[in-house]
C-alpha cells in the first residue's frame, strides 16, 4: 500500500505575489476550475486579510469548487483567522493554514516578540481557527533558520490545540536536500504527536532546490507538498507542481506515494496559468516547457523512432500534451462556442457577453484558420480585461517600417470613450507604437519587461505579449493576442495602462508570508 501524497496548490496566494501577477476574481475562477479538473487536493485561494478583494475572490471559488479543499491563509492574529474563517464558510471542505514566524531574526527583528509570546500567538490562532473547520493548517514561516529545540515545542503546542497538518517552510529558499529530509526525520521523531498529524513542505527556488528540497521531504515522511503551476511564486518561485507530481509518478521505485492528480491536465492548466499572469513558460522547462518532449541529436531521434523508452522517460500525452486538439473553426456557431468554453471552465454571465465573446472569435476565426484551446484562452483573457477596465482602449493602428527608414506609428486611441489620435517615431515600430501612446497617457511609468510568445504553431498564430510596467510602488502585467504582433503589444501596453489607472492596488504582505 502506497500513501497518499496531498497536492496542495498556492499558485492563487503564493504564486500572486510575484511582481505584477496579481489576478482578477473572474480569473481566479477560471484558475481554481482548472486545478479542480486537475484533481488538487487543497487549493489555496488568496490571504482574506489582505484585501476586501482577495476575501471576496475566495469567498467566489468556495462556493463553486466541490471537489477540492479551498484554503485562506491568516497570519496568527484574530483578524486575520475570522477573515480567513468569513471566506471560506460557503466551501464544502474549507482550510484556515494559519502561521507566525519562528526564526530568532524574525522573532526578534519583525515580530518583536519573546518565543513564549510566539507560541502563545500560535496557539490562540488555532482554537480560533478551529471555530470555524475542523481542517486547520499551521505552518512555522522560516523554519529553516529555526531552532530545532523551539519548532519541536510549538508544533507540540499547536497539535495539542487542534492543529491537523504541520507544514515546514523554507521561507528564503535556504535550505539544501540532504539537510532538509534530515530536519524532517528529526521533527517527526522528536514531536509529540507526530503520527497524528499530516507533515508538509513548502520551498521556495532561491537556490534552485525547491523541487528537491520537496521530494527530500517526502522521502523522510511529508505527506503533503505545497507547490504552484510552473513554480509560479515571489523571487525566484516555489517548488513546481509538475515536477513534484511528475517525479513521484514516475519513479514508485524511490517514492513510496502517490498522487490523485489527474495528470493530463498539466499542460491545459500550466497554459491558462501563464496567459493570466503573463509569465512565459521557458521552453527547456520540465514537463510544460515546449521543449520538454524534442528530440534534436539524430541518435537520440533515432532511438525515440525505434522505441520511445530509449530516451523518454514520461509520455507527453501523460501529462496533456496531445490534447492540445483543434476545436473550433469559422463555421462554428454559438452554442459549440459556449460548450467548449464551458468545457474549459470559463463562465458566460450574460448573453450580451457571449454575443461580444463570439463576435471577437469570429474576427479571429477569419484571421486563423485553426482555432486551438489556447487562443480560446487568450480570447477570453483579453475580452474580460476589455470589459473590466478600458479607460485606455485601441481603435486603429498603422504603423510603417522599411529598411533604412525610421519606423512610424499612428494610432487612434479611445481615452474614456473620446477618440485622441497620436503618431510617433520609434526604433521599431512596437516601440513606435509603445511611444505614440504614452504620448497620450503621459503615465510615468517604466517598461520593466516585454515578452512575446506564441500562442500555438503555424504561421497564422496569434501572438501573446507581456508588458511589465512599474510606477512606484506599483508593478503591474499587461497580456494582448493578436495574429499581428504589433497590435498585439500595444493591447498589452494599454491593458498594463488600464490597470495602473485602476489604482486598485491589492496589498500582498510580502514580508510576512510562508
Amino acid at each position: 500500500m502506497k500513501d497518499r501524497l496531498v497536492i496542495f496548490d498556492t499558485t492563487l496566494r503564493d504564486g500572486e505575489q510575484s511582481p505584477g501577477a496579481a489576478m482578477t476574481r473572474d480569473e481566479k475562477l477560471r484558475i481554481a476550475r482548472q486545478l479542480e479538473r486537475l484533481k488538487v487536493d487543497v487549493i489555496e485561494a488568496g490571504f482574506a486579510a489582505a484585501s476586501p478583494g482577495d476575501a471576496e475572490a475566495i469567498r467566489a471559488i468556495a462556493e463553486v469548487i466541490k471537489d477540492s479543499t479551498v484554503c485562506s491563509l491568516a497570519r496568527a492574529n484574530e483578524r486575520d483567522v475570522r477573515a480567513a474563517g468569513e471566506a471560506i464558510r460557503p466551501a464544502a471542505r474549507g482550510r484556515i493554514h494559519t502561521f507566525i514566524a519562528t526564526s530568532p531574526i524574525h522573532m526578534e527583528k519583525k515580530l518583536r516578540m519573546q518565543p513564549d509570546q510566539v507560541v502563545e500567538a500560535a496557539v490562540a490562532a488555532v482554537k480560533q481557527a478551529l471555530q470555524y473547520t475542523d481542517d486547520v493548517e499551521f505552518s512555522a514561516e522560516d523554519a529553516v533558520r529555526s531552532e530545532m529545540d523551539f519548532l519541536v515545542r510549538i508544533f507540540d503546542a499547536v497539535i495539542k490545540a487542534g492543529a491537523k497538518t504541520i507544514n515546514v517552510p523554507d521561507t528564503v529558499g535556504y535550505a539544501v536536500p540532504a539537510l532538509w529530509g534530515d530536519r524532517f526525520r528529526s521533527l517527526i521523531e522528536r514531536v509529540p504527536g507526530a503520527d497524528k498529524v499530516i507533515w508538509s513542505t513548502h520551498c521556495h527556488n532561491d537556490l534552485g532546490m525547491a523541487v528537491a528540497n520537496s521530494l527530500a521531504a517526502v522521502q523522510a515522511g511529508a505527506r503533503q507538498v505545497e507547490c504552484t503551476i510552473n513554480g509560479l511564486g515571489e523571487r525566484a518561485g516555489n517548488a513546481s507542481l509538475e515536477e513534484v507530481v511528475m517525479a513521484v509518478r514516475t519513479r514508485p521505485d524511490v517514492f513510496a506515494v502517490e498522487t490523485g492528480i489527474d495528470a493530463s491536465q498539466i499542460v491545459a492548466c500550466s497554459k491558462l496559468v501563464s496567459t493570466i499572469t503573463g509569465y512565459p513558460v521557458q521552453p527547456n522547462k520540465a514537463i510544460v516547457g515546449a521543449n520538454a518532449f524534442s528530440h534534436e541529436s539524430g541518435i537520440h531521434q533515432d532511438g525515440v523512432l525505434k522505441h520511445r523508452e530509449t530516451y523518454e522517460i514520461m509520455r507527453p500525452e501523460d501529462v496533456g500534451w496531445t490534447t492540445n486538439r483543434l476545436t473550433l473553426g469559422k463555421l462554428s456557431g454559438r452554442n459549440a462556442f459556449r460548450k467548449r468554453l464551458e468545457e474549459l471552465g470559463i463562465v458566460i454571465e450574460s448573453e450580451e457577453q457571449l454575443n461580444h465573446a463570439f463576435a471577437r472569435f469570429k474576427d479571429l476565426a477569419d484571421k486563423k484558420s485553426e482555432i486551438f484551446d489556447e487562443d480560446l484562452q487568450a480570447l477570453m483573457s483579453d475580452e474580460a480585461q476589455e470589459l473590466e477596465r478600458e479607460h485606455y482602449k485601441l481603435v486603429s493602428a498603422r504603423f510603417h517600417s522599411e529598411t533604412g527608414e525610421t519606423p512610424t506609428a499612428a494610432l487612434t486611441l479611445a481615452v474614456d470613450g473620446q477618440e485622441v489620435k497620436s503618431e510617433s517615431e520609434g526604433s521599431g515600430p512596437v516601440d513606435a507604437a509603445f511611444r505614440a501612446i504614452e504620448a497620450v497617457a503621459k503615465s510615468g511609468a517604466t517598461l520593466q519587461l516585454y515578452s512575446v510568445n506564441a500562442i500555438t504553431t503555424g504561421t497564422d498564430a496569434q501572438g501573446e505579449v507581456t508588458v511589465r510596467l512599474s510606477r512606484e510602488s506599483r508593478v503591474v502585467n499587461g497580456q494582448g493576442a493578436d495574429t499581428d504582433i504589433i497590435i498585439a503589444s500595444a493591447k498589452a501596453y494599454l491593458n498594463a495602462l488600464n490597470k495602473l489607472q485602476a489604482g486598485s492596488e491589492k496589498l500582498n504582505p510580502q514580508a510576512e508570508t510562508v
